[in-house]
């Protein structure tokens, strides 16, 4: 049989707790990954910019109102800093649950009271009803 060493190589992601279980689960496998990289949490500032940067992907931009609750939001996950909070993921989730929020509220609107940026503006009212300590 040919050796296929350094031919390909396996990526396993996963929470550094949980990996170091399954790393110690066999006695083969912590000789067989053998690079370990570890990703910082984003900071509230990025988690923030990073919610403004999808937002902005999808044509929408927070009013002052709005951009102060989503912080109060980002800043009570990271400080709760449990597990169940997943970072980027649980900010992509968060937008998504915004921008649901925004077309039900555009939805609900009748037209003749919309105005020029109704379509693109998110308000506090898209952005409440966000429970901390709820998981996302």
């Amino acid at each position: 049989m040919e050796d296929r060493r350094g031919e390909f190589i396996v990526i396993v992601a996963g929470y550094s707790d949980e990996m170091k279980i399954f790393i110690n689960s066999n006695p083969g496998l912590e000789s067989r990954f053998d690079k370990a990289f570890e990703f910082e949490d984003y900071n509230n500032d990025e988690l923030f910019a990073l919610a403004e940067k999808m937002l902005k992907e999808q044509g929408l931009y927070l009013n002052k109102d709005a951009k102060k609750q989503l912080k109060v939001i980002l800043e009570s996950k990271t400080i709760l800093k449990n597990k169940t909070f997943a970072n980027g993921r649980g900010v992509r989730k968060i937008v998504e649950d915004i921008i649901r929020n925004h077309h039900i509220r555009i939805y609900d609107t009748p037209k003749n009271k919309r105005i020029k940026d109704t379509h693109k503006k998110i308000i506090l009212a898209d952005v409440l009803g966000f429970n901390p300590t709820e998981r996302k």
